[in-house]
């Protein structure tokens, strides 16, 4: 009956000053929400509880007040939690604008004593967490939010995926420590589910944390002085000393894509060797400053007597001691061209 009463209201002053020009049509409009907004301010008690002045503000904010008209009640109540609640309603109405840095800025003002507090179906910390950790910048503010997000509300959201977003942004910010600790949780929670989430390659995440604890000494700044030590290793007949420089992404192959690549082990090298291999003195012409193809002939192997040893850069800016060094990554055979 209220709302009913308000409509007739308004409708009423609508049709009174419709026939007084549209400056005071407009002027009355105002006069009629300001009243409106005085009767929504007289019908607020800070002594209600803390559901009734949530269920207060839900029907002032369709009042369509400035934001700014919420800020003295802001400042005032009493009322921790409320006030808490008013800060994400106008972090909200800013969000909604596309107007960033002030959105986050209110919701940097919510107390995470009352991120428990439910807001519009949701508790306001879940609510603010996955809103920041959407945006680009801010990493520091984002990181704290991921681990608020996985601590307080692992059950909202969607704890694997998450831990992989967060081990990502750790990536960014070049902490490879802490991002191999989030991807160590990240495998522990993947062995004990059996649900397994396709944006995510978990064999690739045990690869990293492999590759973070490897002590990567077959990785070498001087790619010549790689070379020579892998074709002393070769000359020596030292199968150990070879195998030392051989890493366990390592790779046999044909130039040709279609063919099934093998393991380093399938081909056993040293039962490959023999008498005079010989190495050119110059990379194969489809090398690039980031791969290189050395051409290496005189194997015991029918039909596939011209190895291409392959060599990648390093790419880890994690660590200036390996990054842009290189490794020694595959063996091709066949023809590029």
């Amino acid at each position: 009956m209220l709302k009913i009463g308000k409509a007739i209201l308004f409708c009423a002053v609508f049709i009174a000053l419709f026939s007084c020009g549209r400056e005071n049509i407009l002027s009355g409009l105002n006069q009629y929400q300001n009243t409106l907004w005085t009767n929504a301010l007289s019908s607020y008690n800070e002594n209600m509880t803390l559901d009734a002045k949530i269920s207060w503000l839900g029907n002032a904010m369709k009042l369509e007040q400035p934001i700014e008209s919420f800020l003295p009640l802001a400042t005032q109540t009493k009322d921790n939690a409320f006030r808490s609640c008013i800060y994400f309603f106008i972090s909200d109405v800013y969000w909604q604008r596309n107007e960033m840095s002030y959105a986050v800025f209110y919701m940097n003002k919510i107390r995470e004593e009352d991120y428990h507090v439910v807001f519009n179906g949701s508790p306001l910390g879940c609510a603010i967490g996955l809103r920041i950790i959407k945006l680009k910048e801010y990493p520091e503010l984002r990181i704290s939010m991921y681990k608020m997000l996985l601590e307080k509300f692992s059950d909202r959201v969607d704890e694997l995926f998450l831990l992989y977003e967060l081990s990502q942004l750790y990536k960014e910010q070049f902490d490879i420590q802490s991002a191999v600790q989030v991807m160590e949780q990240m495998v522990r929670i993947s062995a004990k589910s059996r649900v397994k989430d396709d944006r995510i390659d978990m064999k690739q995440i045990q690869k990293e944390i492999n590759f973070f604890y490897s002590k990567k000494d077959w990785i070498y700044k001087d790619l010549n002085k790689l070379i020579n030590n892998i074709k002393y290793a070769i000359d020596i007949r030292s199968k150990k000393r070879l195998y030392s420089f051989i890493p366990d992404d390592f790779a046999v192959r044909f130039f040709d894509p279609t063919i099934q690549q093998w393991g380093v082990r399938e081909l056993s090298i040293p039962s490959r060797w023999g008498r005079n291999i010989r190495f050119s003195p110059k990379f194969a012409e489809i090398s690039t400053e980031d791969e290189v193809y050395l051409e290496t002939t005189g194997w015991v192997f029918p039909q596939l007597t011209t190895w291409y040893f392959y060599f990648k850069r390093v790419d880890y800016p994690y660590d200036n001691t390996i990054n842009g060094g290189w490794e020694w990554k595959g063996i091709y055979f066949g023809s590029w061209m």
